[in-house]
């Protein structure tokens, strides 16, 4: 029976939405969350059964440090982490069922120019689909940063966010007053200090910045010690939320 385009069109559509499909299926299953509340429920159904002690009080410590980390896990994955998480393994199912359908493979009767390089770009794309997939499923982002980093890396392009934004506020308001003929108070129309650019500065220091990313505990540390300094030294910074 020969094959018509129709059929041909639809068999390149219905393979890479089948494997997608399965693949979401898996890593549904195989997701950090999904993992670990199976195992919180399991150790509670364990730490349930054993009498009180010192056993029971290690069980109930490790699902205390399991259910924190679930809650930072969910905290993280929001947004863009999120979906590029679950475009990754979307791109991953798309590339195997076109891969399942490639002549070469599919029919290695007929002849296609198959060379070294095609194996080469093969065997890269194999290695890459194996590190996303053992990095997502570690916990960690598409990119090879854990849940602490995802935040504080949003942290710090919140603050950049905003401090641009009371910039452009305070150049509009410095605008108004030089047209104005009445004496500015000194200081900030805003009723605090610009030299909250100090702050700015140090988010934006490649090293801290690094830090920060990196090693969210420290970076944390870095951001009470520059306030504290700064609030010495009078200097007033506006409390953003968190």
């Amino acid at each position: 029976m020969n094959e018509t385009w129709a059929f041909e069109a639809v068999r390149w559509l219905l393979t890479p939405a089948l494997v997608t499909a399965i693949l979401i299926a898996l890593a549904q299953f195989y997701n950090p969350p999904t993992r670990w509340t199976r195992r919180i429920k399991n150790d509670m159904s364990i730490a349930g059964g054993l009498p009180d002690g010192l056993e029971k009080e290690r069980w109930q410590s490790s699902i205390t440090s399991q259910a924190a980390r679930l809650r930072l896990y969910r905290r993280a994955f929001v947004g863009w982490p999120l979906f590029l998480k679950w475009a990754g393994i979307v791109y991953i199912g798309i590339s195997l069922g076109g891969l399942i359908l490639w002549p070469p493979l599919n029919k290695p009767d007929e002849p296609v120019a198959f060379g070294p390089a095609d194996y080469i770009f093969l065997g890269q794309g194999v290695l890459i689909t194996l590190f996303v997939a053992i990095t997502v499923s570690s916990g960690r982002s598409t990119s090879g940063r854990t849940p602490p980093e995802i935040i504080v890396r949003q942290r710090v392009r919140d603050h950049d966010r905003r401090l641009k934004k009371l910039k452009r506020i305070e150049k509009v308001r410095a605008s108004r007053a030089a047209t104005d003929s009445s004496i500015r108070p000194k200081g900030s129309r805003l009723g605090f200090s610009t030299q909250v650019d100090e702050l700015g500065a140090w988010v934006r220091d490649p090293g801290l910045r690094a830090l920060t990313f990196y090693t969210p505990i420290a970076g944390s540390d870095l951001a009470a010690e520059t306030r504290r300094e700064l609030a010495e030294r009078g200097i007033r910074i506006p409390d953003y939320p968190r």
